[in-house]
C-alpha cells in the first residue's frame, strides 16, 4: 500500500494571510464572489478537495495548516474552521458538469 505524500512548496514559506490580502488589494484585486471560503481564485479547488477527502480521508491542506498553526500564523480555531468548511454544492455541481459533462 502506498501512503499519500503531500508536499506544498508554500509550506516552507512564511505566511500571513492578512498581509497577503492587504498587498494584493493594493493591486486592485477583488476576491471573486463565486469561490468557497478557503479559496480566492479557482472553482476547481472545491471539487478537487472534495475528491481528495473522499479518496484519502484527509483534507489536502491539513499539512500546510498544521505548519501555519505551529508557527503561530493561525490559531487552532481558525485552522479547524478551514479544514471543516464544507464545499459549496453548487460549485461542485458546476465544476463536475464542466469536467465530466
Amino acid at each position: 500500500m502506498r501512503i499519500p505524500t503531500n508536499v506544498s512548496p508554500l509550506a516552507f514559506l512564511k505566511y500571513n494571510e492578512e498581509k497577503i490580502f492587504d498587498t494584493i488589494m493594493k493591486l486592485v484585486w477583488e476576491k471573486p464572489g463565486d469561490t468557497d471560503t478557503n479559496f480566492t481564485n479557482c472553482l476547481l479547488n472545491s471539487y478537487a478537495n472534495m475528491i481528495h477527502k473522499k479518496r484519502y480521508n484527509f483534507h489536502p491542506y491539513a499539512f500546510e495548516l498544521a505548519k501555519l498553526l505551529r508557527e503561530g500564523c493561525l490559531d487552532r480555531a481558525e485552522a479547524l474552521s478551514k479544514l471543516e468548511a464544507v464545499e459549496n454544492p453548487l460549485i461542485i455541481q458546476y465544476v463536475k458538469k464542466r469536467l465530466i459533462g
